[in-house]
């Protein structure tokens, strides 16, 4: 199994109502940043990410977790 990080980009209103369950135990962690904030954390999660092989980004849409991977721009994501 590899090492897969969750980004969830969700406001936190909607983290609120609804957490992501890992019932299938994919990831191995979970982190939660809104995506209106990933400007202010951008050196701080691209030094977090090399702890992991992959990391999978989720919104409600999939527009704002487009937005954010296309920001960090990691090969991986």
């Amino acid at each position: 199994m590899s090492n897969v990080l969750l980004l969830d980009v969700r406001n936190y209103d909607e983290i609120a109502n609804v957490k992501y369950n890992d019932i299938d135990n994919k990831y191995n962690q979970i982190l939660y940043i809104p995506s209106n904030e990933i400007k202010y954390n951008t050196e701080f999660l691209n030094n977090y990410f090399t702890n992991y092989d992959k990391i999978d980004i989720i919104c409600n849409s999939g527009n704002r977790s487009k937005k954010v991977k296309d920001k960090i721009g990691r090969a991986h994501v």
